[in-house]
């Protein structure tokens, strides 16, 4: 099983191709260690994921949320979902992931069942992720299907591709049944609210350098500050601060690596404005301080620029 680099684009899009047109499945080993910064950067996707575990413990950050991956157990992050993942206590970390497309479970998109059955379960912002961690039995059904999934997709045997498809949909079907309740709870998300989210984001990803206010951000949908961060809370799972804030640090590591601007520049091109706070948000989220980043992992670095950092 091979691994896989991966690149994000300016919108924390990952742009990989998983699989192909005719068959939108990718199944690759991640080494947490040997990306290029030792982690799995901050991205979203719009395939489902599942993730097994292989060797050492995984944190990983699911939108506003932590959790922490261990062996037997597995883990579900649903479409478009922010998430990173950093090794626990070694760099010896192995994990399979599986992706997905959602079209390989619900076919067009008109269809009743991506209507129905497949569509809710996306928009459900309750069910950002899952950790099957075998506590109920259905959890240990998902695993073994999953597992299933990695042997024919290894051995690719005739008809391995429908089998892999019928596997996917029981699972589907495991999720729905027990997370209906949860997945009627958050039916809220409307096509409206969808666009409303668009323009909010969109407001944040071409703003991102200026100053920006919470009511800037609920202008753009047109209702209030508190109603814009319960809105916001519901739609991606985190504040829109802490999104714009994520943003932000994930535009500065390009700056860091492909350029030789001081952090106090970065910092005010990014929208931070202060390179303390800069760093100590930077430090949060990475791990690392910007100028510890830049050591490690600049590219085309000018030298002799100044470096300086708070």
């Amino acid at each position: 099983m091979e691994f896989i680099y991966f690149d994000v684009d300016e919108n924390l899009r990952e742009t990989t191709n998983h699989g192909s047109e005719d068959f939108p499945l990718a199944i690759y080993l991640q080494d947490v260690s040997k990306n290029k910064e030792g982690f799995v950067e901050l991205h979203w996707h719009e395939e489902l994921q599942f993730v097994l575990p292989q060797r050492g413990n995984i944190l990983y950050k699911i939108n506003n949320s932590e959790v922490i991956l261990k062996k037997n157990d597995a883990l579900f992050i649903n479409s478009k979902c922010l998430h990173t993942a950093r090794a626990i206590d070694s760099r010896d970390t192995e994990y399979i992931c599986i992706d997905v497309n959602p079209r390989m479970i619900g076919g067009y998109s008109t269809s009743r069942i991506c209507q129905y059955y497949v569509q809710p379960l996306l928009s459900a912002s309750d069910l950002s992720y899952l950790v099957f961690d075998g506590t109920h039995k259905w959890h240990q059904e998902i695993v073994a299907l999953l597992e299933k999934i990695v042997a024919l997709y290894e051995k690719k045997e005739y008809a391995y591709e429908l089998e892999i498809q019928s596997i996917f949909s029981k699972i589907w079907l495991i999720l729905l049944k027990n997370n209906h309740e949860r997945i009627n709870a958050t039916m809220l998300s409307t096509i409206p609210d969808q666009q409303r989210l668009e323009k909010m984001l969109n407001y944040i990803q071409d703003n991102y350098t200026e100053k920006i206010m919470l009511e800037d951000i609920a202008r753009r949908g047109c209702i209030s500050k508190g109603e814009c961060c319960r809105f916001f809370k519901r739609m991606t799972g985190m504040s829109p601060i802490i999104y714009l804030t994520n943003f932000r640090i994930a535009k500065s590591t390009t700056l860091l690596t492909t350029s030789d601007r001081s952090i106090t520049d970065i910092a005010q091109m990014t929208g931070f404005g202060n390179s303390s706070y800069y760093t100590q948000r930077f430090k949060a989220l990475m791990n690392c301080k910007p100028l510890e980043y830049r050591k490690k992992f600049s590219s085309t670095m000018i030298h002799g620029g100044s470096q300086n950092e708070k």
